[in-house]
């Protein structure tokens, strides 16, 4: 049960004009999040990983030309207009270009944003790139944007680093609560592909 959506989808898009066929054409797929917990291993450790905040939930976003926010749930082939309160995304992303992005609550108890992916710029196909060529585009937008209240960038690096951050940091200094990691396929491009979820290390009582 999605315990974010209230806040984030608005109005279902049943028909509508050019727009939004075009939102139906160019939706990044968010590959779905399989069940089995797995523990990061010598051989995923170049994969792209990010923390997955407590109770996060992923979204997938696309500004059309004239910059009108769509959304998808993950698991879900509805298609819904973007809720205004998200409006100053329009800062970050270009009209026709799509990001990912996963909803959740800090340890304020605000609801954050946090943009982890970046599969269209302006109307050019980024899902050929690997995970860390578009972890530079992501990077650049944020870099061109104002600050940008409740959307935030969400890290992506390779697991062994984020595996190493974990144990290496207090984990009262995060600022939303995590149990696990999460893997990303190395390319957007096909449907099989899926998320992992992956155990949070370890960390030794010095570090707590």
């Amino acid at each position: 049960m999605l315990m974010h959506a209230h806040n984030v989808v608005g109005v279902e898009v049943f028909f509508g004009p050019l727009a939004a066929v075009l939102a139906w054409d160019v939706m990044p797929k968010l590959p779905m999040t399989a069940k089995r917990l797995q523990r990061s291993t010598a051989e995923h450790k170049k994969s792209g990983a990010m923390l997955l905040p407590r109770g996060a939930e992923l979204y997938s976003i696309f500004s059309d030309v004239r910059q009108g926010l769509f959304v998808q749930t993950q698991g879900c082939e509805s298609l819904f207009m973007l809720q205004t309160r998200w409006v100053k995304l329009r800062k970050l992303l270009p009209a026709d270009s799509s990001c990912l992005v996963l909803v959740y609550e800090n340890k304020h108890g605000v609801l954050t944003m946090g943009v982890y992916d970046v599969l269209r710029v302006e109307g050019v196909d980024q899902k050929q790139l690997t995970v860390y060529e578009r972890q530079e585009q992501l990077s650049s937008l944020f870099e061109k944007a104002p600050a940008l209240e409740g959307i935030d960038r969400h890290w992506v690096g390779e697991e062994e680093a984020l595996s190493a951050y974990m144990q290496s940091i207090p984990l009262r200094d995060l600022p939303f609560e995590v149990d696990h990691m999460l893997r990303l396929p190395d390319r957007q491009q096909c449907a099989q592909e899926q998320y992992h979820r992956i155990l949070r290390p370890i960390c030794t009582q010095s570090t707590q």
